[in-house]
């Protein structure tokens, strides 16, 4: 992960700035939410989480289902989401506008993505065993590493 870093955004202290500014009811106040959705131009809910991805990648293997969401922004960064179930476990995350790392194209956002989800699998694997569909998950994430282009 770490050659992805001279390809990542990171509004750290522009976020904590909007959040010292309104308290901590931030997240519930609508200018707070503007003036971060102003921050990287996009559009959001009225909660703060980005809505309209630009690309939905789903990964899915007998009991296994991986999705990475893609939202662009008008400043041309790149927000993530993630979800992973698998038969022993799941997690989410959104893309909000208080998310402080996003990345300067698709394909960085991409791979940060599957570096997350490949890391938490292994980990299962490690801590609870690894079995064949796990491998066979596994490597259906590690193909969509690089995204092939169509034969036209």
């Amino acid at each position: 992960m770490k050659e992805l870093l001279s390809e990542t955004v990171n509004f750290s202290a522009e976020i904590a700035a909007i959040k010292q500014k309104f308290g901590p009811t931030y997240h519930r106040e609508p200018k707070a939410i503007e003036e971060a959705a102003q921050l990287w131009g996009l559009k959001c809910n009225p909660q703060g989480v980005i809505y309209s991805a630009a690309e939905d990648i789903k990964i899915e293997h007998k009991g296994y289902s991986a999705a990475i969401r893609l939202y662009g922004t008008g400043k041309g960064y790149w927000h993530v989401s993630l979800s992973l179930i698998t038969p022993q476990s799941g997690f989410g995350t959104p893309a909000t506008v208080w998310g402080c790392t996003a990345f300067t194209n698709a394909l960085a956002a991409r791979k940060w993505g599957l570096a997350r989800l490949l890391q938490h699998c292994r980990g299962s694997a490690e801590s609870r065993g690894a079995d064949a569909r796990l491998a066979v998950f596994l490597t259906k994430l590690e193909a969509e590493r690089t995204p092939q282009l169509a034969l036209f």
